[in-house]
């Protein structure tokens, strides 16, 4: 499976969406009607490269929990403006930039991302009620 491609009509995702262990995942392609996530873990998918078919969410109030994937952008988180615990941690990941919409996070983590050489894309921030 290199894509999410038949789940087109999935607008709300209540609870969690988890992906993990797909090694021939390289998008998200198929969830762009996706519209409402609870909380977003994105874990241990070595070929993910691209998430931006999920540009059209615009809050997570669970958590984001996305580690150990080959995301070298965000891009697709662009429009999230609040978020619970949020964990971030890709050794390919060289920006934050796909951030850019979050306001508020319940709690921040950023691990792992030896590629990135600023914390650009979180100037928007203004509640941050944890840092790690």
């Amino acid at each position: 499976m290199s894509n999410l491609a038949g789940l087109e009509g999935l607008t709300t995702i209540n609870s969690t969406l988890f992906l993990s262990g797909n090694s021939g995942l390289n998008s998200l392609d198929g969830l762009d009607n996706l519209t409402t996530l609870g909380t977003l873990i994105i874990d241990n998918n070595p070929g993910l490269s691209d998430i931006s078919a999920l540009e059209n969410i615009t809050a997570i109030p669970g958590s984001i929990f996305i580690q150990s994937n080959n995301l070298s952008s965000l891009t697709g988180l662009q429009n999230v403006s609040s978020s619970g615990f949020t964990t971030i941690s890709s050794s390919a990941l060289t920006s934050l930039d796909g951030l850019l919409g979050l306001t508020t996070v319940a709690g921040l983590q950023v691990q792992t991302s030896n590629n990135l050489t600023n914390l650009d894309g979180l100037q928007n921030l203004t509640t941050i009620k944890r840092y790690t």
